[in-house]
């Protein structure tokens, strides 16, 4: 009997150190995660700069919003909405180079067009994550829609115009299968956290510092933010009292924080 309890508390010591390692398939889908999102959302901003001018009074009436496809390294930004009936067309289109900078000019269709199969499947998907009922922590809401096996997931991004804030709190990833159901739903955060920074006067290291309560190691989320905002960030993750830095869009882990277990 003595030999099963330690051969029992050696399986419980066992599982409970091998929890604390690092889960690197994890964490290498974040940093995939994430860097997609950061992609996709700038080419969204610097399309917006360009095609926000040529919208027509009757365009600002139709459109829905806008979606995005990778295509041979550029990023397809296409706004669409309703025609004369209720299914969904492009109105405007423009791509985004892997330099991240406009590619050409914008195509403006008098006569909106149809959207190709994937547009119509992430412009649904997009609709409903844009419905989904959550709690918001900023005004206006961006989004990006990327597919995935078997479905899509809609990342809903608080917007800002402040310098040096992050709306961390308030993001939120709704995952729906090939029809555009939901299927899944979270946040990221518990509330409504923002970050402030200022931008590296000298070359020491500055780092945003946030701990996070709902997952043991950085989410695509966090791998976004840092990616949005250039700056160093330091994660500690709660349920397992464990640092992480993430520069560049990279994870790495940077210790267990002191007097934790």
């Amino acid at each position: 009997m003595k030999k099963f309890h330690i051969a029992l508390m050696g399986l419980i010591v066992s599982v409970a150190a091998h929890a604390q390692e690092p889960d690197h398939a994890a964490l290498k889908s974040a940093e995939k995660r994430g860097l997609q999102i950061y992609i996709h959302d700038h080419a969204v901003a610097v399309v917006s700069d360009a095609v926000t001018p040529l919208f027509t009074e009757k365009a600002r009436q139709q459109l829905r919003g806008y979606i995005t496809e990778e295509k041979g390294g550029a990023i397809v930004v296409t706004y669409y909405g309703k025609g004369d009936g209720e299914r969904m067309l492009a109105w405007y289109r423009a791509a985004v180079g892997p330099d991240g900078r406009l590619l050409g000019t914008v195509s403006q269709y008098d006569t909106p067009q149809a959207l190709s199969d994937f547009e119509e499947r992430a412009a649904a998907a997009r609709e409903t994550g844009m419905a989904y009922d959550f709690r918001p922590c900023a005004q206006n809401y961006n989004s990006v829609v990327l597919p995935k096996p078997g479905g899509w997931q809609v990342y809903l991004i608080p917007g800002t115009t402040e310098n040096h804030v992050v709306p961390f709190g308030g993001t939120y990833r709704v995952d729906t299968d090939a029809a555009g159901r939901i299927v899944a739903g979270r946040g990221f955060t518990k509330s409504c956290l923002t970050l402030s920074y200022q931008e590296k006067a000298t070359e020491t290291p500055v780092a945003i510092v946030v701990s996070h309560l709902l997952d043991p190691q950085p989410t695509e989320a966090h791998v976004f933010w840092q990616l949005w905002s250039r700056q160093q960030w330091r994660v500690v993750t709660v349920p397992n009292g464990l640092t992480w830095q993430i520069e560049k869009g990279r994870i790495s882990y940077a210790g267990k924080v002191e007097g934790s277990k």
